[in-house]
């Protein structure tokens, strides 16, 4: 019994040990993918401000300025609302796929306890 009792402790062990692994993997995969993201906001914003200065350097009143700088805005506008988008995607599929992970090793452990109390 005592052997029993000790090979289902390493068992459950080496099986939490796997899901924490797999869990630092999920967010491994989150962080990478949000990092891309960010550094295509740069670019995005680094490509913006040469835009805006080559159409400042054009303009010839104040209005064609606040013309230039409005256009600019709102497509940095859109920009960032799709990153945001895509973020949050990124945040809910890891999300969706810990929960998933959490629930399957939870409801094995409970069978497995289950199983082995007296």
């Amino acid at each position: 019994m005592n052997n029993q009792v000790a090979e289902n402790i390493t068992e459950m062990t080496n099986k939490m040990i796997g899901t924490l692994t797999t869990l630092q993997n999920i967010n491994t995969e989150a962080v990478k993918s949000l990092t891309e993201k960010q550094f295509s906001i740069v670019e995005g914003l680094i490509s913006s401000s040469t835009k805006q200065l080559e159409e400042l350097s054009t303009v010839k009143s104040p209005e064609e300025v606040i013309s230039a700088q409005s256009k600019i805005v709102g497509e940095v506008g859109e920009t960032m609302l799709s990153q945001i988008k895509e973020n949050i995607e990124i945040l809910n599929e890891s999300r969706a796929k810990m929960e998933a992970l959490v629930s399957k090793e939870v409801n094995e452990f409970i069978e497995k306890a289950k199983n082995v109390a007296p």
